[in-house]
This record gives C-alpha cells, sequence and structure tokens, in this order.
C-alpha cells in the first residue's frame, strides 16, 4: 500500500486536514483509484472491516484527520448526515399534518418508510366516493352484443 504525502497536500483548517490534491466531482479526494479518506483510514487503523464505510464525523468530505474518520455501517452513515432525505425523514416526530409519529398512529412500510394511519385513512375516504353519490349511476342502455359497424373510407380496389 502507498503512503500519503501528506505534507504536499494538507493543508490544516482548524481541526480539519482537508485534502488539497485531486478531487472528485463530489467533493472527496482521490489519490490514485482510491478515495484519499480511505486510505488514511487504513494507513491510521488498519484494513477496514468488510460492509462497513468510513464516516466523516467532522461531515467534511475531504478531510483525513484520523481522528474524524470512522467505520460504521450504511444506515448508519446515511442516517447522521444533515442533508440526506432518509435522515431528515428520520429526525421528524410528526408527519405534515401535525399528527405525532408514535406507534398507535405510524405503520412501518416495508421500504423502511412510515405511514400516518390519521392521514392515511383521510386520503383513503376522500378516494372513495360511491357511484349514487357521486351521480355516476350504472348505464341503464341495454348492449345487443354486437360490435358497432366501423365506418371505413372506401376501397379502391374494384369488387369481383
Amino acid at each position: 500500500m502507498k503512503r500519503l504525502v501528506l505534507s504536499e497536500h494538507v493543508r490544516v483548517e482548524g481541526k480539519c486536514h482537508r485534502w488539497t490534491g485531486v478531487h472528485l466531482p463530489n467533493g472527496y479526494g482521490r489519490v490514485g483509484k482510491d478515495l484519499v479518506h480511505r486510505r488514511a483510514y487504513e494507513e491510521a487503523y488498519g484494513s477496514i472491516p468488510p460492509g462497513l464505510q468510513i464516516d466523516h464525523l467532522c461531515e467534511t468530505r475531504d478531510c483525513i484527520n484520523v481522528e474524524h474518520l470512522r467505520a460504521v455501517t450504511p444506515r448508519e452513515n446515511v442516517l447522521r448526515s444533515r442533508t440526506s432525505p432518509s435522515a431528515v425523514n428520520a429526525r421528524k416526530t410528526e408527519c405534515i399534518h401535525g399528527h405525532e409519529f408514535n406507534e398507535q398512529n405510524t405503520r412501518k412500510n416495508d421500504d423502511g418508510s412510515r405511514t400516518c394511519r390519521p392521514c392515511d385513512a383521510s386520503r383513503k375516504r376522500a378516494a372513495y366516493t360511491p357511484k349514487k353519490a357521486s351521480g355516476m349511476a350504472p348505464s341503464k342502455a341495454k348492449s345487443n352484443g354486437r360490435r358497432r359497424p366501423t365506418t371505413r373510407p372506401p376501397s379502391k380496389a374494384p369488387r369481383r
């Protein structure tokens, strides 16, 4: 494993050690084919355990201060973020209509999301409209079972 050349490509800003070398468009530093924060973690602590990701405790993507890096599960990494939609929704304590998310009025969906039971019931009531109430009574016209003739332009081929 190649060692990082820290003196050339690092700028200290507060407690963060910011990578000044090559950056990817998403803000992570890169050295060769590796992400620089992963290589810094591996040099300090050894290999990254399978199934874990390296989390920046400082939330600075190009920081390589090993005191700011830790190995976490993908779920923990996403939920610790301030900006990811999953993290934002997980921190919510009530639905958009003000109903508290608790055991009684919250349904957990298979994909991990939550549904407010009172809002879901209200949505279903609004979607259900009985036929009589909507004025859409079934048609009383009887069908004789034959198909309606289609209007076709006359054929230009001569008849035999």
